[in-house]
């Protein structure tokens, strides 16, 4: 065993040989994420781990079996480790099963995503692990029933106190986790915004009014489309996902009679739902709760304007009637006067459209996400200094 393995408490092997150093080389990191279906936080993984790896980083993934994740990491060329997450009350032995890929992919830094791949990663002794980052992509517990919520909680909780550095997307996650004692002081804390990279889109006529880009999943709240159209009927919506509630939502289209205001594009590849979300002349996203969605960061990059729920969250990305529209979760009748004012009001779809470029470009560019993270795994290594919880606070 060399010293290298024995300082980072894995036997049998060295760490990646790509530590960031005064050469310039990149750092091997191994991602967790539990989910391997692709939602937001799955979409932030494999868009950095593919950024970082064109880089000449080695970078390594380990998820559910057989997810769109793996399929997707692999066209790129990311070894995927697949290991079955999907019950919590199995972490221990999980992290058996996690540290035998930590022997094997011998990471100088492991970056865990979401509490059911924390979890594992913080029941793992410190010196038997490499350094270990861990990025909350939005607090979910606050949503669940008790005694649920407590249980969900007490997880963050540990997830964070047991890592070396925690990454939040959004400062009002931060902001949470601190209000709620989740975290200390002595954590190092950052606030690194979720990037998005979006394909040049063909131009053209809009081909329908008002997007809807995501699962259709309670958390997002999409039966209250139908509300909406039934304000304003004209309206061409796109609906681009699929989900649990797909029956739901079409029976209450269905009872309300506004069938002819919708179209079914179904869950698309990425590609091919930002080519149908650059036809519509606006999005909405009208979710229960939220971190920082990436399907907002990649409508502002190709110019769609948003209408989004009043959250703290997306308090960061839309600025409210500039580069589009905040209104509060469940009130359909004020999400479709936001829409009103959007599209009906003369040239409002191009300037809040531009500004929402401007914006995005500024704050939610990939190139941005990956130079933060590359610093912070930088500083996990102890090539620099690491960022401490009060430089951190500052979101970027």
């Amino acid at each position: 065993m060399d010293a290298r393995a024995l300082r980072r408490g894995i036997p049998g092997r060295p760490h990646g040989s790509g530590g960031v150093s005064a050469a310039g080389q990149s750092p091997s990191v191994l991602h967790v994420i539990g989910d391997g279906s692709m939602g937001g936080g799955t979409t932030a993984v494999l868009q950095l781990a593919r950024r970082m790896r064109a880089a000449g980083a080695d970078v390594r993934i380990a998820t559910e079996p057989g997810s769109p994740l793996v399929a997707e990491a692999g066209l790129s060329g990311i070894r995927c480790y697949e290991i079955e997450f999907r019950r919590r009350r199995d972490s221990a032995r999980i992290a058996v099963q996690l540290r035998r890929v930590m022997r094997d992919a011998a990471p100088d830094v492991v970056h865990a995503h979401g509490a059911r791949a924390g979890l594992p990663c913080a029941l793992l002794p410190r010196s038997g692990r490499p350094p270990l980052a861990y990025t909350v992509h939005g607090f979910h517990y606050h949503a669940k029933p008790f005694p649920m919520r407590s249980l969900a909680r007490f997880s963050e909780m540990a997830c964070i106190r047991r890592s070396d550095a925690t990454v939040f997307v959004s400062a009002s996650d931060m902001a949470t986790a601190r209000r709620d004692g989740l975290a200390t002081a002595r954590t190092c804390q950052k606030v690194i915004y979720n990037g998005a990279e979006v394909p040049a889109c063909a131009g053209g006529a809009p081909t329908h009014d008002v997007a809807f880009l995501g699962r259709l999943h309670p958390q997002k709240n999409p039966l209250i489309l139908a509300e909406i159209a039934r304000k304003a009927p004209h309206w061409r919506f796109l609906v681009i996902g699929d989900g649990e509630l797909m029956p739901a939502l079409r029976a209450r289209i269905a009872e309300l009679g506004v069938e002819d205001s919708f179209t079914f594009a179904g869950a698309l590849r990425r590609e091919a739902a930002l080519q149908a979300l650059a036809g519509c002349r606006a999005m909405v996203l009208p979710s229960l709760w939220e971190g920082l969605p990436i399907a907002v960061a990649e409508a502002m990059h190709l110019g769609v304007p948003v209408v989004a729920s009043d959250l703290p969250g997306l308090r960061e990305m839309v600025v409210h009637d500039v580069t589009g529209y905040l209104a509060p979760s469940g009130r359909a009748e004020l999400f479709a006067d936001a829409l009103w004012r959007l599209l009906h009001e003369e040239g409002a779809v191009a300037e809040s459209g531009a500004r929402a470029r401007e914006r995005a470009a500024c704050l939610f560019s990939l190139d941005r996400q990956v130079s933060r993270h590359l610093s912070l795994y930088a500083g996990l290594m102890g090539r620099i200094p690491a960022t401490n919880a009060a430089a951190g606070s500052r979101a970027g």
